[in-house]
């Protein structure tokens, strides 16, 4: 009976992979990985330069669709194009997914249980965060699930009727904080966010690294070009005007000061570092009237 029910609610589950310049055989791993968990999967393409292998690849397979755009749209629009593809299609779940992202073989099977919880909008793992030079270990085994505020969009199963409900993705956003304003108008929506915590992925983050200070504090150093760090600035600022009353600002202004501080303390281009801060600020608190 479980069996039954499990494939059941698989045929309601589809996938989606946004792509830009996507390592070719990291992504044949993911799909590999994901596809047999799902009933289909769209890959979204930001006008990536080797269109012509990734369409290779995808002509390997029978239920995979892509969708290219003709220059790169953002994750939001990416996103939203693959929830409103697989609402096109009648599917009721959508696993989102960054493409160097590789799912274990239980994913969907761990996650199939909590989605006839009441007005769930999103099934989330836990993340291991995996630095070049240190594994950030911060899991929590304590519950088999529990009710959180924020998550990434990468191994995240998605309501699509709960994405419809909420305004879907702020494609203004274009990337970084995409995912926490999705999860703010989901929770505005009434929907909740549910952490499975027997799951745990690890997750890497570029050529993020940590440094060591006074022996023991582990400083996280990302080492984000000068536009995402100018996309961070600016989109936290943006969330921070929008969602003042339920943004947590006390948590997320110190939070930025801290992550630009150590930026310009120890990453290597500090003049790129903080030109895309001040125009990540100017931007944040002058664009947007609607914000």
């Amino acid at each position: 009976m479980l069996m039954m029910e499990i494939t059941y609610r698989k045929s309601e589950i589809c996938a989606g992979i946004v792509l830009y310049n996507p390592k070719e055989g990291r992504l044949r791993e993911n799909i590999n990985a994901i596809l047999p968990q799902v009933s289909f999967l769209f890959l979204v393409d930001n006008a990536s330069s080797n269109i012509n292998k990734i369409e290779k690849i995808w002509s390997d397979y029978s239920n995979i669709q892509i969708i290219k755009n003709n220059e790169n749209m953002g994750i939001a629009k990416a996103l939203n194009q693959m929830c409103e593809a697989a609402l096109s299609n009648n599917y009721k779940w959508i696993l989102t997914l960054d493409q160097d992202s590789v799912c274990p073989d239980n994913l969907i099977e761990s996650f199939i249980p909590y989605t006839s919880k009441f007005n769930i909008g999103i099934i989330c793992p836990q993340f291991r965060l995996n630095l070049r030079n240190y594994l950030h270990n911060n899991i929590n085994y304590n519950k088999n699930f529990e009710y959180i505020k924020y998550c990434i969009t990468s191994a995240s199963l998605t309501n699509i009727t709960a994405w419809k409900d909420s305004g879907g993705f702020d494609e203004w956003m274009f990337i970084d904080c995409v995912d926490y304003d999705f999860c703010i108008k989901l929770r505005l929506a009434e929907y909740k966010i549910i952490r499975v915590n027997s799951l745990t992925i690890n997750h890497e983050v570029g050529s993020a690294d940590a440094v060591t200070l006074f022996g023991e504090t582990k400083v996280i150093l990302y080492n984000h070009n000068a536009i995402r760090n100018y996309y961070m600035v600016r989109n936290t600022i943006y969330l921070i005007r929008k969602y003042y009353f339920v943004f947590d600002v006390y948590i997320w202004i110190p939070r930025l000061l801290y992550w630009e501080l150590c930026k310009l303390i120890f990453e290597k281009n500090k003049k790129a570092t903080l030109m895309s801060m001040i125009k990540g600020l100017r931007d944040g608190f002058c664009s947007r009237n609607d914000a």
